[in-house]
């Protein structure tokens, strides 16, 4: 009974977390709709609570959209992918935001587009899948691991 009501306080508490002070980078005009990979073996039903997750945060998070994935997600999209090759070789998981750059050509801070990579051994893991968005969100990690967005990665 102990562990159930530490487990549910933990849950409540994370999602309660202000981590503003994380943002870098943010979604333009436009509410990213979640493309899960035809050939992505994860749940949809998983992905959806990890959405609702950053939707109780505050976060504008459109709905879940299932189609083939063999070029990168348009504007307004984060793609899900299930791979083995990551840039971090030691990494469960991994998210690239692509922003549009500034008038002046330097990098800017406006996502267009994100890609969110998970392993497949990990593609049952709602908090990795609840990190990765956070990333696809515009959020970096934090070194409190206390936090979903913890820098040493969340427990799997």
């Amino acid at each position: 009974m102990n562990l159930f009501l530490t487990l549910l306080i933990a849950l409540n508490v994370s999602h309660a977390e202000n981590l503003e002070h994380l943002r870098t980078a943010s979604w333009s005009n436009k509410v990213p709709d979640v493309v899960l990979c035809n050939d992505a073996d994860i749940e949809s039903e998983l992905l959806q609570k990890a959405i609702d997750a950053w939707k109780e945060r505050g976060e504008a998070v459109g709905k879940i959209v299932k189609k083939s994935c063999s070029s990168r997600p348009g504007y307004g999209e984060i793609g899900i992918y299930v791979s083995s090759k990551m840039v971090y070789d030691d990494s469960a998981g991994e998210t690239i935001r692509n922003v549009f750059n500034n008038a002046d050509g330097s990098p800017g801070n406006r996502i267009n587009h994100a890609r969110v990579y998970i392993r497949p051994q990990y593609v049952d893991s709602y908090i990795l899948l609840e990190h990765e968005l956070g990333h696809a969100l515009g959020f970096d990690d934090t070194g409190d691991s206390s936090s979903i967005m913890s820098k040493h990665g969340p427990v799997y």
